[in-house]
Parts: structure tokens; sequence; C-alpha cells
């Protein structure tokens, strides 16, 4: 059984790959608003943030 912390370590790893090819393909075809508008941006780093941490905090309770 992998623990919490490193099963996210990798789920992440293996996401990262595709997620920026598909960032960079978005961004080269000039369909993508990722650092183009401001709002957007940060709406999409903030959801990043509103997925990541909570996962990260359930991991250290279930660990601690």
């Amino acid at each position: 059984m992998i623990k919490p912390i490193p099963g996210l370590l990798i789920e992440t790893c293996v996401l990262v790959v595709p997620a920026l090819g598909y960032i960079g393909w978005r961004a080269f075809s000039a369909r993508s608003l990722f650092l183009q508008q401001t709002d957007t941006t940060l709406w999409l780093i903030g959801s990043g943030l509103a997925t990541s941490l909570p996962l990260l905090w359930f991991a250290a309770l279930r660990r601690g």
C-alpha cells in the first residue's frame, strides 16, 4: 500500500507531463487565456491550490 504523500507525488508527476503539454499546445495555438488575462490566470492557479491543499492536509492528518 502506498502512503498518501508519496501517492500524491506519483500522481502529480504522472499528470504534469500531459498537463504542461496541453498548456503549451494551447499557448502555441493562441487559444489560451492563461497568462493573457490576469483574472483567468489567478482563478486557474487558485483552483489548483483549492484542489491540492485539502489533499495534503488530509494526508497529513492520516499520517499523524
